[in-house]
């Protein structure tokens, strides 16, 4: 299969409206074929997920009446399109108001594996002797259930296959051990009334406890294993999509989990809605990762995604050794924000921004950006991000040393509000051999100096009122 390069859609739930979705490209750097899908609950990122899955189902889904958008015609419309001019693929209601589909091409079995959000299996399960476990087979059969059911159908398939090939075992727990320390010890065992069911043990210093039944496997493990199964025999040039990766796992897997995906899609194509902001990677950003934020607007679903030029602006801030944590695990919750996002230089703005708001009695109704952006120069870059992802209510504050900036950023965002303090700094800055003093906001008892509090009150009010019109 050659990677995938668009997928196309309109119809299905909340799309209104056709929308595109470009898929990164993967090219041997780590992350470079990642594409995350962040944006709120209910903004059509299962439903892209939902509309990938229906290429590899067999026969094709029928689209109920509920699953129709009728300000799109009551029809359906999901194309896939291939690199280097290769055909599309095609699905499209038979006529509006009907839920039938015709088809165009085909997609090799076992090259687009998706891994729904609920992972649970049945803890007992039937014999699967002698049944195909290839990856083709088993999701020839899995990819036909509905992608929001409750459980997971015929994973135990997988899980015999797994357990009867000492090559793909070790290759599974191999992988596993990548997002789990010691990952358990795990295999099938039978009751005596003939039903099976998954056995584990983890491993502790003195051996290995005693073992528990798959009854009790906690929800993490449970999705970690369908994940890892997702992963662990996968080929190059192939695209494997996770809902919600997150969901149950404490955050030190997530972390390991994101990097495990980082290093496979050097190679291959891998997809991730996710809500957490450990799948956030700035390497993979800039070896090419895509990020696409997914909206709810009075028009439907709209998928808005950042530009390259945007996302590498941005990701040069990795390597500014004065301001480490610009692009911290803070800054990363920026792509889960509903709006209303506030852009300050730096980290000490942040913290007493805060104090400024508290002495005035007024709270601005939006979240900072991390710790501050690294100065004055790097607020374009984020706000050109942040218009590319689709946020509509942005404030940047900025020293009043740096109207000019100020200025040139009004400019090239009308949209959005930039404030200059009426002072060259948060607090005063001593001289340097290099600087004049800079004479702060607050004085040393961090409170607003008397001859700016009208102009600081009076930035801060229009900040708001700007910010509240987000709500209406």
């Amino acid at each position: 299969m050659t990677n995938l390069v668009r997928l196309t859609m309109g119809g299905l739930r909340g799309f209104a409206q056709e929308q595109s979705l470009e898929f990164a490209q993967p090219n041997d750097a780590p992350g470079s074929g990642l594409t995350l899908l962040v944006g709120a609950n209910n903004s059509g990122k299962s439903t892209i997920i939902e509309s990938l899955r229906a290429f590899s189902q067999h026969p094709p889904p029928s689209f109920s009446q509920g699953r129709r958008n009728r300000a799109f015609g009551d029809r359906v419309t999901i194309q896939l399109e291939g690199e280097d001019g290769e055909p599309a693929l095609r699905l499209e209601s038979v006529r509006p108001g009907g839920s039938e589909v015709t088809t165009e091409g085909t997609i090799e079995r076992g090259s687009l594996f998706v891994v729904q959000s609920r992972r649970s299996f049945a803890h007992l399960f039937g014999s699967y002797s002698g049944a195909p476990g290839d990856r083709g087979s088993y999701l020839h059969g899995y990819q036909a259930a509905d992608l929001r059911q409750p459980t997971l159908d015929s994973f135990a398939l997988r899980l015999f296959t797994i357990d009867r090939d000492k090559g793909r075992r070790s290759k599974f727990q191999e992988m596993m051990s990548r997002v789990i320390d010691r990952p358990p010890e795990w295999t099938i065992d039978q009751s005596d009334n003939g039903q099976y069911f998954l056995k584990y043990r983890w491993p502790s210093h003195g051996g290995l406890d005693s073992d528990h039944s798959s009854e009790g496997l906690g929800d993490g493990l449970t999705s970690l294993l369908s994940i890892i199964d997702a992963l662990y025999d996968s080929e190059p040039s192939t695209m494997i999509v996770i809902d919600e990766p997150e969901l149950s796992l404490h955050p030190e897997y997530q972390r390991r989990l994101a990097a495990l995906l980082v290093d496979l899609s050097a190679d291959r194509q891998i997809v991730c809605a996710t809500h957490s902001p450990y799948f956030i990677s700035w390497e993979a950003i800039s070896n090419g990762a895509r990020v696409v934020r997914m909206r709810r607007s009075p028009d439907g679903c709209q998928v808005r995604a950042a530009s390259r030029d945007s996302l590498r602006s941005v990701a040069r801030s990795v390597r500014d050794r004065n301001n480490p944590h610009t692009l911290g695990l803070q800054a990363n919750e920026v792509f889960f924000l509903h709006d209303r996002v506030i852009l300050v230089e730096g980290q000490e703005d942040v913290v007493f921004f805060d104090i400024v708001m508290k002495e005035l009695g007024v709270e601005l109704p939006g979240s900072f950006f991390g710790w501050g952006v690294g100065g004055a120069g790097k607020m374009g870059a984020f706000a050109k991000l942040l218009r590319d992802l689709g946020y509509e209510f942005v404030v940047g504050i900025l020293d009043n040393d740096k109207t000019e900036e100020r200025d040139k950023l009004e400019a090239l965002f009308p949209e959005c509000r930039f404030e200059c303090i009426p002072a060259a700094d948060i607090r005063t800055k001593a001289a340097q051999p290099h600087r004049e003093e800079k004479v702060g906001l607050l004085d040393g008892e961090s409170r607003i100096r008397d001859e700016h509090m009208a102009a600081t009150a009076g930035l801060f009010r229009r900040s708001k009122a700007y910010l509240e019109n987000a709500a209406e």
